[in-house]
């Protein structure tokens, strides 16, 4: 396998973004962003304000930066802010100036998903119901009503941010949104006028919303997106990946808004990845995947790490997670969920938006957690020297994404050094083991060998032609993450062994303390700390019920009502000292009751509930209720585990820890 390296090539600057930021000057070039002036590569972070208690934002914000985002976005929900008409909530887990000020504490600057219409699984995708009704359903457009109502919201919410913009790094304009240039051209002006200020005005560009007939090119900057699957999808059928988990050219997920930009051109419209002349950057890079009713996806850290490797060595230079976050839904007037009982395409939970995020709606970390913070200390480290090095790929490439034959590559360079990229993982993908000779051209006639070994599910990036001290070193597998005077520090990459080539010849085992160059080389194991497990709570006999008030908004793809059966209800007591209830449960849907008001809810797929119940007083009596499932409705839904059919009683611990691990 031959990869040509390519030096880098100019990168002019776009005159008309940039702006400081908590006292960094940002700008941006052709090819990559800039922070006082050096190329920069950003680890973005979404978590909605609104869906996470407001006690708990500063404590699950410093996870995030712990775990290496450095910039914090969320959307604005409508819905969430004027459910009636006029009548403006910013207080509680509404109250934005504080969540951003939360942010700006922190050294996180801030991005405004500001809408007005966003989607992010919500009801209406965060429209009021009032508006859909007073503008006749006339929305997303340059028309009126709507626009006057869009203004009193934004107005609404400059009042409450005004005081905090200078921590407001970009403004994000609309969502999804193709072939509405002056509609887009409205938007911006309208924020403007109003007061609002920032470095970047951005829109998502995927299903073709990049084109120049839906936004002014040297006015905002289409960000990109890609998930590890497509709970979306008008179908229950085995999803084999796509090409997320490939390196390519391609910026465009064909996947993402299938679901509503129309049938008959969901995958119509590609992305040039030539045009336009901004960078490669992201914003919804899934952290994870909510499940819909129908379709019930198990995201795995191998998932989500992979498809982020690929991105970045297919020449990304922003990183922007949906979500990093999860969280629950607020319930209004009405439920705030997309249905198909709305007119949405899908069926939601009704609390539950976990999205199998890095950090879970409880704040529960994933195993992913660990794998991304080792990435992101790479680009701290090494970001700067990455940005301008362009994407180059391999002479042989799999056929397709369910090729496991050949090696998924690429190589990011300065024509001399950098970064070879490699993965061995698509989702639900059989993989196996798989060796290569990757042989790298280099700009002034050399040529580097890397015999590359990586087990199944592995992914990761071997620096070649590498300085450490005074030694260029030809490659080594393990990830770089920053070095001090005396040692340099590189990360254990799962799948990799660890093995450095010092002279181009000789391979030896990559030891911890081992000195190169006169610096003691430091290998971090990035392993995950054990699943919490808690203590087993008693429950109830199961009571048979005939409530199904919990899911009757659910209809199947195919438009059919599910076959209900009797749901099973279990009583238990929260004992003093548990901050959390670990919740494993078999069955269709599950919902958690305290006094009659739905607490927790999901769509069952066989991994485990985590729920705050901090918020709750000892004693406090729980009613748990499962819908089991029946083999009529699960041929009518897309299961990854082998969810069990019949009444099966669910286990509940209660946990005592501080910070909560699962797998």
């Amino acid at each position: 396998m031959h990869i040509i390296a390519k030096k880098p090539i100019y990168s002019p600057k776009l005159d008309n973004f940039g702006g400081t930021v908590m006292g960094f000057e940002y700008g941006i070039t052709e090819q990559y962003l800039t922070k006082n002036g050096k190329p920069y590569i950003y680890r973005m972070g979404e978590m909605h304000y609104s869906r996470v208690p407001e006690d708990r934002w500063e404590e699950e914000l410093i996870k995030m930066r712990d775990g290496g985002i450095d910039v914090i976005s969320s959307y604005v929900i409508w819905i969430h802010h004027e459910e009636k008409d006029g009548e403006f909530c910013f207080d509680g887990n509404r109250n934005i100036a504080k969540f951003i000020g939360i942010c700006k504490k922190l050294g996180l600057p801030f991005v405004l998903r500001i809408g007005p219409w966003c989607h992010a699984e919500v009801r209406n995708g965060g429209f009021p119901d009032w508006l859909i009704e007073k503008t006749q359903g006339i929305v997303r457009t340059d028309a009126e009503p709507y626009l006057s109502y869009v203004q009193r919201f934004f107005e609404q919410i400059y009042a409450q941010v005004k005081d905090c913009l200078d921590s407001v790094l970009a403004i994000q304009l609309e969502n999804e949104m193709r072939k509405q240039k002056n509609y887009m051209i409205k938007l911006k002006k309208m924020l403007i006028d109003i007061g609002f200020f920032a470095p970047f005005y951005t829109i998502t560009g995927w299903g073709g919303a990049d084109s120049p007939d839906s936004y002014p090119e040297n006015e905002m900057i289409p960000l990109y997106g890609g998930y590890p699957e497509a709970p979306w999808l008008d179908n229950i059928d085995e999803y084999f990946g796509c090409s997320n988990f490939l390196f390519s050219k391609e910026r465009d997920d064909e996947n993402i808004g299938g679901d509503l930009f129309g049938k008959e051109d969901k995958l119509s419209v590609k992305t040039n990845a030539t045009s336009p002349k901004t960078p490669f950057l992201t914003c919804e890079l899934g952290g994870g995947m909510q499940a819909t009713y129908h379709r019930r996806p198990i995201i795995s850290a191998e998932d989500i790490f992979s498809l982020i490797v690929c991105k970045l060595g297919s020449g990304t230079n922003g990183l922007g997670y949906y979500v990093y976050h999860g969280g629950a839904n607020p319930v209004g007037e009405t439920t705030m969920q997309e249905s198909r009982e709305t007119g949405y395409p899908n069926d939601l939970p009704i609390i539950s938006y976990d999205f199998q995020a890095p950090l879970g709606n409880a704040g529960q970390i994933r195993k992913i957690y660990f794998l991304l913070r080792a990435l992101h200390k790479f680009i701290n480290s090494d970001g700067e020297r990455l940005a301008p090095m362009p994407a180059v790929f391999p002479d042989e490439i799999p056929r397709d994404f369910l090729d496991i034959e050949k090696l998924r590559c690429a190589v990011r360079s300065d024509g001399f050094s950098g970064y070879l990229f490699v993965s061995n993982h698509y989702h639900g993908g059989k993989m196996k083991k798989i060796s290569e000779l990757v042989k790298i051209s280099l700009a002034d006639g050399g040529k580097t060998e890397i015999p590359v070994k990586l087990d199944a599910h592995a992914a990761g990036i071997i620096p070649f032609n590498y300085k450490i001290g005074s030694e260029n070193v030809s490659w080594l597998t393990a990830m770089p993450q920053g070095e001090d005077e005396n040692n340099i520090y590189f990360a254990k990459m799962p799948g990799i062994e660890p093995e450095i080539c010092i002279d181009g010849k000789s391979i030896v085992p990559l030891t911890n303390g081992m000195s190169v160059g006169g610096k003691r080389l430091v290998i971090i194991d990035n392993g995950t700390p054990s699943p919490s497990s808690g203590k087993k709570i008693a429950l109830s006999d199961p009571v048979t019920s005939q409530d199904r008030s919990f899911f009757d908004h659910i209809v199947n793809f195919d438009g059919t009502l599910p076959e209900f059966a009797p749901v099973n209800e279990y009583k238990f007591k929260l004992a003093a000292d548990v901050k959390y209830l670990k919740i494993e449960a078999y069955g269709n849907v599950g919902a958690l009751y305290c006094k009659d008001k739905l607490v927790f809810d999901n769509y069952l797929r066989g991994d485990d509930w985590i729920i705050d119940v901090r918020s709750f007083a000892p004693e406090t009596e729980f009613v748990f209720k499962i819908l089991p499932l029946t083999k009529k409705d699960k041929a009518k839904i897309f299961f990854e585990y082998d969810m069990p059919i019949g009444n099966i009683t669910p286990t509940v611990y209660g946990l005592t820890d501080k910070i909560v691990y699962v797998d």
